[in-house]
C-alpha cells in the first residue's frame, strides 16, 4: 500500500515572511527524533516547497516599482 502525500509550502506571496518562520519549525519538527514526527514519516510521504511561487512576476513588479521612484 502507497502511502498518502501531503504536499505543504509556504510563501506564496512575497509579504508572507512569517511563513518561513512556520515552515522552518514544521521542518525541524518532521526531521527530529520526537516519536511523534517518526510516526508521521512513517505513515505520510511530505513533499515541501518554499519560496515565491511566482517570481517572474515579483521581479517584474519590482522593477516598475523601480521605475516609477526613478
Amino acid at each position: 500500500m502507497q502511502k498518502p502525500i501531503v504536499l505543504i509550502t509556504s510563501r506564496v506571496h512575497p509579504g508572507e515572511t512569517p511563513a518561513s518562520w512556520i515552515m522552518q519549525g514544521l521542518v525541524e519538527f518532521l526531521t527530529s527524533r520526537e516519536h511523534k514526527a517518526q510516526t508521521l514519516r512513517e505513515k505520510f510521504i511530505f513533499k515541501v516547497g518554499c519560496g515565491c511561487a511566482n517570481l517572474v512576476r515579483l521581479v517584474l513588479v519590482r522593477v516598475r516599482r523601480m521605475l516609477l521612484k526613478g
